[in-house]
């Protein structure tokens, strides 16, 4: 730290060992700045920029307070969703806007999210999702992703790697390129969209690795014998239905040691097994 003006100042060396971060990436904040906040340099040392070391430290000590503030992945926790499913919530027009970018994760206001969350499930999996027709229609695959409210190109991959618990299709025409057309049940792809899938699980779970089918294998434990079984399936009886997504960090916090996302398993094990 040099002194210019009787005020200490930062050079971007001296700033790359006050904060860790790369020369290339301290660039990119002050090249952003309008959005970043970084301030602006103040001075000048040789050739070098120079800034004010308080009004850096202030915007560096406000840059990295994240007070009420959640990744993703940490709001997948919360709501006992993956994060995969979030990402896709992302593209949604009302979907809340992160309030800053913090080494290329979005951060976003917890309490506003939740709540957003909470009444886009509360209205039946959100604005985009379509529960018109009837469940027994069969359905291709680009109308699945009309019904889920995604769009076309990001459910195709689906075909030959499904997220766990999507469902499989009930009907296949030969096309005569020699490649098939699948057919799903409306009703089924409703059950998926309301059922909610752990974090960083994939795949179908009706088979294995080498595409063998498999037995007994399950989206979820079910938790056969433990006590949490019964504490999960009180808690959905007592707790509203647009107050669910909220169950898993409070049943964490009221059951340490237990994670959120042994929660939103355990909870999904109750929706599927209401019952010993």
């Amino acid at each position: 730290m040099t002194h210019q003006d009787d005020r200490p100042t930062y050079t971007r060396d001296e700033l790359v060992q006050r904060t860790g971060l790369s020369m290339s990436y301290l660039e990119d904040l002050y090249v952003t700045r309008e959005t970043s906040g970084h301030p602006e340099a103040s001075s000048r040392r040789g050739h070098a920029l120079a800034w004010d070391a308080e009004t850096f430290d202030t915007w560096w000590n406000d840059y990295n307070d994240t007070s009420g503030l959640a990744t993703l992945t940490q709001l997948a926790e919360h709501v006992g969703r993956s994060v995969s499913y979030l990402r896709d919530l992302a593209t949604e027009p009302d979907h809340p806007k992160p309030r800053k970018k913090l080494r290329g994760n979005n951060y976003y206001e917890t309490q506003e999210y939740l709540s957003w969350h909470r009444t886009r499930t509360a209205a039946g999996a959100g604005s985009k999702t379509n529960r018109t027709g009837n469940p027994d229609d069969r359905i291709t695959l680009a109308e699945v992703a009309r019904v889920l409210g995604k769009e076309p190109a990001n459910i195709t991959k689906y075909k030959k790697r499904p997220p766990l618990g999507f469902p499989a299709p009930v009907e296949q025409d030969l096309l005569p390129s020699g490649r098939t057309r699948d057919y799903y049940r409306r009703g089924d792809v409703w059950d998926y969209m309301d059922n909610p899938r752990p974090a960083g699980r994939r795949g179908n779970p009706g088979t294995s690795k080498n595409n063998q089918p498999t037995e007994n294998i399950r989206s979820y434990p079910h938790y056969t014998g433990d006590s949490r079984l019964a504490i999960a399936r009180q808690a959905l009886t007592d707790t509203p239905p647009d107050q669910h997504p909220d169950l898993p960090k409070r049943l964490a916090e009221q059951h340490p040691p237990t994670s959120p996302g042994t929660w939103a398993n355990i909870l999904t094990a109750a929706r599927q097994n209401p019952h010993d």
